[in-house]
């Protein structure tokens, strides 16, 4: 069965990505959920096998969000 990690972040930043390399490592599907707008340091993560980034804005609302949850 494959463990998922939901990651709901505000302001992905690099420090994180250690973090989500270790999930992966221990086997897990990890999805990031970030801001993508009124951001003060846009950041561009890098693609990670087992990492899935979904923009917050991409969810039409808290109720579609929670859908996907």
């Amino acid at each position: 069965m494959q463990k998922n990690i939901l990651y709901l972040y505000s302001g992905l930043m690099p420090y994180v990505i250690p973090v989500l390399k270790e999930f992966t490592k221990q086997g897990y599907k990890v999805y990031v959920v970030k801001w993508d707008s009124r951001l003060l340091t846009p950041y561009v993560p890098p693609v990670i096998e087992n990492v899935e980034y979904f923009n917050r804005s991409e969810f039409k609302n808290v109720k579609h969000l929670f859908s996907f949850i």
